[in-house]
């Protein structure tokens, strides 16, 4: 399922959809993905796409052209059928898809797990909180971050520079 949150670009009286950032968010839980999505729509020219495990989402991605690949993989720390770990080591085993950055978003984590999901490649782990309120924050920082500021490797030479002027 793709969500599309995306702004548009006026071009001879049409509106013509932009699309700066392609998010892949891996996630089984319902709520968790609602809110993802809620929580960036007020920004333009993002398409989010829901798969449901680590397994799903490597026979997809690898499935898929180049150019249809995302510029950034969200995970849980609990993957259903897959831990985190494995997920990522086979992520950046992959020559096409080791560029993209994976960030793991968890609530708790066991002691070490961090440095082990950093070893393996992570290019983040963000702490969700406690509360929705947190968890929507954590969004919103990751947003700044990876989306506003971050030149992603999709970005390629046609767009050096990235973000918004505050």
């Amino acid at each position: 399922m793709v969500n599309s949150i995306s702004s548009a670009v006026l071009i001879r009286g049409t509106r013509v959809p932009t699309v700066s950032c392609r998010i892949l968010h891996v996630t089984d839980d319902d709520a968790d993905h609602h809110l993802f999505v809620q929580t960036l729509k007020a920004d333009s020219a993002i398409v989010v796409e829901r798969l449901h495990s680590g397994v799903e989402t490597l026979r997809v991605l690898r499935a898929r052209a180049s150019h249809e690949l995302p510029s950034l993989i969200i995970i849980p720390s609990l993957l259903p059928l897959l831990t985190g770990i494995e997920f990522i080591h086979e992520i950046k085993s992959d020559d096409r898809l080791q560029v993209i950055p994976v960030i793991v978003f968890a609530a708790t984590l066991p002691e070490g797990e961090a440095a082990r999901l950093y070893e393996a490649g992570a290019a983040c782990v963000v702490y969700k909180g406690g509360d929705l309120d947190a968890y929507e924050r954590a969004i919103r920082s990751f947003q700044k971050f990876w989306i506003d500021i971050a030149i992603l490797p999709s970005a390629g030479e046609e767009s050096p520079v990235r973000g918004r002027p505050d």
